[in-house]
């Protein structure tokens, strides 16, 4: 019996070693966003459905978003459609807002509407904000770090997490990465002035068929357009104007 003993602790000490190299070298910020990659690339078109909640000292949002989206090449095309309640400190009823934005690939549009007001912010598109180039640039500030992973509804993910500027306005942001199609199912943003952001992925379909039409935009008559394309080329550059009338 001491001989089998003996034999097995050998046998253990023996796999502990072999294993060891693996648990030393945790894997990069770098190279899970690496691995992400072609995951998230792979996909051609997708639609999904998303929660979002912000909770700060003076304010509570609670809101809906729906987003589908294509890739054209090295471009991503996407539509969006948001609903928001905001309970704001000092006003007795909750503020309702819907906003919508449009991408073509090359230009993103943010429509915002609250009460009879619609406004209208155009901008250069460069980058999907959920594609692992994004993820990239913001890894260039802070410090980033890749912890355990976890399963969120089912769905093995892997864990990103980093924390940019300094104490009290330090803010720390952390994704939660599906191992299967490489994009976020969940993002946490918290800390500084705005209390803790959190978006949650409540469904998400792979490669569904979207006609191009959904990603042409024109603002409503009477909106307020802004332009931040033209940004430091006028000094008026950036002065709202009215979209005319169809």
């Amino acid at each position: 019996m001491k001989k089998i003993t003996a034999k097995l602790a050998t046998m253990m000490v023996a796999a502990a070693f072999i294993a060891m190299p693996c648990l030393l070298k945790a894997e990069t910020p770098e190279e899970l966003l690496k691995r992400m990659k072609p995951k998230s690339e792979a996909l051609k078109s997708w639609e999904m459905k998303m929660e979002n909640s912000m909770k700060s000292q003076f304010m509570e949002t609670k809101g809906t978003i729906s987003t589908i989206a294509k890739r054209d090449g090295d471009t991503v095309k996407s539509y969006s459609e948001m609903t928001s309640e905001t309970k704001m400190q000092g006003l007795p009823e909750p503020q309702k807002s819907a906003s919508k934005m449009v991408s073509d690939g090359s230009t993103l549009w943010v429509e915002m509407k609250m009460g009879d007001k619609v406004t209208v912010m155009k901008s250069p598109y460069k980058v999907d904000p959920t594609s692992v180039e994004a993820m990239a640039d913001l890894l260039k500030e802070g410090k980033w770090e890749v912890k355990p992973q976890e399963t969120i509804d089912g769905e093995a993910c892997s864990v990103l997490s980093g924390t940019t500027g300094q104490p009290p306005q330090q803010i720390t942001t952390t994704y939660w990465m599906s191992d299967k199609t490489g994009h976020p199912v969940k993002i946490v943003v918290s800390g500084g002035p705005m209390g803790e952001n959190v978006t949650k992925v409540t469904s998400f379909k792979e490669n569904p068929a979207i006609d191009d039409s959904k990603f042409a935009y024109t603002p409503p008559a009477g909106a307020e357009v802004m332009d931040t394309s033209a940004l430091g080329r006028r000094p008026d550059a950036m002065a709202p104007k009215s979209a005319a009338p169809k």
